[in-house]
């Protein structure tokens, strides 16, 4: 998702930070859950690299409305939406191409 938030942050400057959403940042995870009451917490970066055909396979399912990245997306206007669009197009071209995500997970105690 990094490439779409980063387009985000380009077309609409003034949209809140998805870095306050829950696991979004490197260690909030294991302190959501210490702060539940787990013990020996211990957190890990769990990652995938997907390869996409192309840019348009990769783009469409952005234009759905669907998680928070949709919603955001969604929320644009015609004229940002094509310029973040193009904007992203220049910078994975039109594939092939691979992106790597990363999630954060933890393993604790009760």
């Amino acid at each position: 998702m990094e490439p779409v938030w980063r387009g985000l942050d380009v077309v609409d400057p003034t949209r809140p930070d998805e870095g306050a959403s829950a696991g979004a940042r490197r260690g909030a995870t294991e302190e959501l859950m210490a702060r539940a009451g787990l013990r020996d917490v211990e957190g890990t970066e769990l990652s995938v690299t997907v390869a996409h055909p192309s840019f348009d396979e990769w783009w469409e399912p952005h234009l759905h409305g669907v998680g928070p990245v949709g919603e955001a997306v969604a929320a644009l206007d015609d004229h940002h939406r094509r310029r973040m669009e193009s904007m992203l197009r220049d910078d994975l071209g039109d594939g092939p191409f691979e992106l790597t995500a990363v999630a954060f997970g933890v393993r604790a105690r009760v």
